[in-house]
């Protein structure tokens, strides 16, 4: 996210933006029933970062919200968006980023949400205000930057199946991890405006499945098809305007890559462009200092760079510098056959590949850095189900 675009504020700041009453006494918190137009969702955590977090929730009519927040339950500091003088506002999701944080540290939040009616009345300025709704005090922690163990999960390729999903992320929960990664084609395609929310927030919300562990979110090529994909924006939100990016898990430097499409249309895309676009962003993040003294560095893509189903054009562009950078271990989905390849003759970096949507299919891919090793761990969600274990990694640095 671009740091002019979102906004840390106080209280009086608040007020001076033309949001005072969300920071004010008329507010109620009751839960809303079912189909309620007025109903507020619960908040979900996306981004996960040592200084950063994002926070989305559901809203059913035209509202502006802030996320009030602290090292406390006295939520000392207000966040909103303000962007070209214009307070955040939307009328199926709110977003707010929560910046300058420290690391592994636990923070207390909130989200706060005015209804705002332009309906009524000549000037579009002043819209009638209605009921705000203080939610629920949810906490997270902050990824570490300095510890020696670090731990995730991996999802991918649910294409819609909501049981799938719930089942996923139960059983992520039943020994949670420090944040979830969502390795693309959570949709079939983005082909109506509602899909977009009923996938996403609709889904997480109600569960709480991501309230205090966030989820970061990796386009597959299935999530940039149809009218309504440019619309998941409003949910995941990008980092500085890009889809590839990098962050921190304490000993863990992760780095996103977008393979796009697997065909272009006409018009329509220009994937190897795109593709061509992160050569030069890869060579410049391989040569920071906080990467190279990593002890383990974790390259993550929709559509593997080897095996079945893999992209050549990715794989040419960018598989000498992963290599270049002692990339550890790639994780990619895409093939909804879950796998693993050891390093080989023409990569230096273990391949970890997820499953599918199909109840025989469906897997999470778990991580753990503990002692200077990694864990890699390939699960099936029923109980009576074995993982695969793969032999630990061994640090490099």
């Amino acid at each position: 996210m671009k740091r002019r675009e979102f906004i840390g504020l106080n209280g009086a700041a608040i007020a001076s933006a033309g949001l005072g009453t969300l920071a004010g006494q008329d507010a109620v918190s009751a839960e809303h029933p079912a189909g309620d137009p007025t109903a507020v969702g619960n908040p979900c955590l996306f981004n996960p970062d040592p200084t950063m977090v994002s926070v989305v929730w559901r809203v059913h009519q035209h509202s502006a919200g802030v996320v009030e927040y602290g090292v406390t339950e006295k939520l000392s500091q207000t966040a909103t968006v303000i962007r070209h003088g214009l307070c955040h506002r939307d009328d199926t999701v709110l977003m707010v980023h929560l910046e300058d944080l420290k690391p592994d540290t636990i923070y207390y939040y909130r989200t706060v949400t005015m209804p705002m009616d332009f309906s009524a009345g000549r000037y579009l300025n002043s819209p009638a205000r209605g009921k705000v709704h203080r939610g629920k005090i949810y906490s997270f922690r902050t990824l570490p930057t300095k510890s020696n163990i670090a731990s995730f999960a991996v999802i991918n390729d649910t294409h819609e199946k909501t049981p799938i999903i719930h089942g996923l992320f139960e059983h992520i929960a039943d020994n949670p991890v420090d944040s979830v990664i969502w390795n693309g084609d959570m949709f079939d395609n983005v082909h109506t405006k509602e899909i977009v929310t009923e996938q996403t927030v609709d889904l997480l919300g109600p569960k709480e499945y991501a309230v205090s562990r966030p989820i970061t979110f990796v386009y597959g090529n299935h999530d940039i098809r149809a009218e309504f994909a440019p619309d998941l924006e409003k949910i995941f939100p990008t980092r500085d305007g890009r889809r590839y990016f990098t962050w921190q898990n304490g000993p863990i430097q992760f780095m996103v890559l977008d393979t796009g499409e697997v065909n272009d249309v006409r018009d329509v895309t220009s994937f190897p462009d795109y593709r061509s676009e992160q050569i030069s962003w890869i060579a410049e993040q391989i040569q920071r200092p906080e990467w190279k003294a990593a002890p383990f560095r974790v390259a993550i893509s929709h559509i593997p760079l080897h095996g079945p189903w893999s992209s050549a054009d990715a794989r040419k562009k960018w598989d000498g510098l992963l290599n270049e950078g002692n990339v550890d271990l790639m994780i990619a989905g895409h093939t909804h056959k879950a796998a693993y390849y050891p390093p080989a003759h023409d990569r230096t970096y273990h391949l970890l590949v997820g499953g599918g949507p199909l109840p025989g299919e469906q897997r999470v891919l778990r991580g753990r850095v503990e002692g200077g090793k990694m864990y890699l761990r390939i699960e099936h969600p029923h109980p009576q189900s074995r993982p695969t274990v793969i032999d630990p990694i061994e640090s490099r640095v």
